[in-house]
């Protein structure tokens, strides 16, 4: 009783001649003592704690989640550069859209997103992250009708955005500029220019042009063996 299992790491307390046994506890007399060397361990976890919040606080300010419903109410195209059954395609028009439902933040710097679009007059579903910056935004988009990238800028009032992305549904390759501008309610009209190119088509003329590539090389080699 009164005694350490262990020799303490203090040689003398400076306290009289019972200190400099290292194996008594306060003196030798540990009911009325306390040895508050212990506390070194709730400071310890006091600098920790505040760690652990300061990455917490972190955490929270630099990720963020979002969930948004985009809605077309009005799309004109004004010109169609090609007949529709040409592989390729160039649009241009405007629409109005209503972003209907939100959910969530999306202005942290990383933000997890899932969102979905009919301005395209067919629902795109896509879940992605998007990178906030001080005048416009970065997003990965992954889904079956919408996998690519886009990039936005603000100029003034106006949103520009500049996409590259495949519709793996309709096997179409698909770059996209977009200028938005605010008219209130949550409204916004936005002028769009689309180039779509059929992948299934560009696929099967590249197997052509290959095979008769092919071909005329084939012709060639034999021209030369008989030679």
């Amino acid at each position: 009783f009164g005694r350490f299992i262990n020799a303490d790491a203090y040689v003398s307390t400076g306290q009289g001649t019972i200190g400099h046994n290292m194996y008594n506890y306060c003196g030798n007399n540990p009911v009325t003592r306390s040895d508050d060397g212990y506390k070194w361990l709730e400071k310890l976890n006091e600098i920790i704690s505040k760690r652990n919040q300061a990455v917490k606080n972190l955490f929270r300010a630099t990720f963020g989640y979002s969930e948004s419903v985009t809605n077309a109410v009005d799309k004109t195209i004004i010109h169609n550069a090609f007949p529709d059954w040409f592989p390729i395609s160039y649009k241009a028009g405007t629409y109005f859209a209503d972003e209907t439902y939100k959910f969530g933040d999306d202005s942290k710097p990383i933000t997890f997103f899932s969102d979905v679009d009919t301005t395209n007059l067919s629902s795109t579903y896509s879940s992605g992250i998007k990178f906030n910056g001080l005048i416009g935004y970065t997003k990965i988009n992954l889904g079956k009708e919408n996998t690519g990238y886009s990039m936005s800028m603000d100029i003034g009032n106006k949103n520009v955005v500049s996409s590259t992305r495949i519709n793996i549904v309709e096997m179409k390759y698909i770059t996209e500029t977009l200028i938005t501008s605010p008219t209130g309610d949550g409204e916004s009209i936005t002028t769009y220019y689309t180039m779509e190119t059929d992948i299934k088509f560009m696929l099967k003329a590249g197997l052509v042009l290959a095979t008769i590539g092919l071909g005329y090389g084939l012709i060639g080699f034999g021209a030369l063996c008989n030679a």
